[in-house]
């Protein structure tokens, strides 16, 4: 066994005392509650194994926090055979970082009603299958409506959810809805809508694509940006750059598209940093928090 690093008394970081005053709980400290007895020190095992810089830092920087009805049972460390506080030995340990595995006893909350189209964007023609949690009542639909459309009045298609089904789905074809957002609704029998979603219709094979609202705008002005048949995952982004630029890491700012197959954004100096100096730009879409490129448009920055 390892000599453990000496902790000669526990820190309170702000971080960590603001997420306990929030109300989570560091759930090793729920098991380990003296920080000098018990460090569970996660930094650094050492890596390559046995390579430590001198004077290394070592610290407890990989945790496991948990609020609401959750009680910890056990907490552990996992790391290479022989560390200070390592329960559970991993031969060859493959990281610089200990592990933390933490085992929870949670009460379940209450399930919200929920309803979703499996897809973001559907080519026109194409079936999308809509997913409910519904009450399981007499008379519950699921509903396809224009986009912010009323339940009562805009209804394009429906379908019951089957009386007694708390889960399910039920598909609905396309070939009549033009190239746009719509929302599909979960209504209970008095037609109210007890849960929204939306998804896009596209063109079939439609590309995406990126525009500006001009080729060119004064240094310090904002950047409208559109984008438009994205894939609507969750992390699509869309980066900044000097035209021309080849590593696609190299970018000045960045903006989300917050899941939106079709929609805007503005760049400003809020989100840049400061005032983009005259020259050449370029815009690029990327798929879901990487870098596969699918659409770029370039513009200019004057004085």
């Amino acid at each position: 066994m390892q000599d453990r690093p000496a902790v000669s008394y526990p820190v309170a970081w702000p971080v960590s005392t603001a997420l306990l005053g929030a109300g989570f709980r560091d759930t090793y400290r729920s098991v380990y509650p003296d920080a000098v007895a018990n460090p569970g020190l996660t930094w650094t095992p050492s890596y390559p194994s046995g390579y430590l810089r001198p004077n290394q830092t070592f610290d407890r920087i990989d945790l496991i926090y948990a609020a609401g009805a959750v009680e910890t049972v056990s907490s552990e460390i996992v790391g290479e055979a022989g560390g200070p506080d390592v329960d559970i030995a991993v031969t060859p340990w493959p990281s610089d970082h200990r592990a933390v595995v933490s085992t929870l006893s949670i009460l379940p909350g209450v399930r919200p009603l929920a309803v979703s189209a499996d897809q973001r964007r559907v080519e026109a023609g194409e079936d999308v299958t809509v997913r409910f949690h519904a009450l399981g009542q007499p008379g519950e639909t699921a509903a396809v409506l224009p986009d912010g459309g009323d339940p009562a009045t805009d209804q394009l298609m429906a379908l019951s959810t089957g009386e007694s089904i708390y889960d399910g789905s039920v598909t609905f074809g396309t070939a009549t809805l033009v190239p746009g957002e719509y929302d599909v609704a979960l209504l209970d029998a008095s037609g109210r809508a007890r849960a929204r979603n939306s998804f896009w219709v596209v063109e079939p094979n439609a590309l995406p694509g990126l525009s500006v609202s001009a080729s060119s705008y004064a240094s310090g002005g904002p950047i409208k940006v559109s984008w438009a048949n994205a894939p609507g995952t969750r992390w699509d982004w869309i980066a900044l750059y000097d035209a021309g630029e080849p590593a696609l890491e190299n970018y000045y700012a960045y903006v989300y598209t917050e899941a939106q197959v079709s929609g805007t954004a503005t760049l400003d100096e809020t989100v840049i940093g400061d005032a983009l100096a005259p020259g050449d730009y370029v815009l690029r879409l990327f798929r879901d928090d990487g870098y596969a490129l699918l659409a770029e448009v370039s513009f200019t920055v004057t004085e």
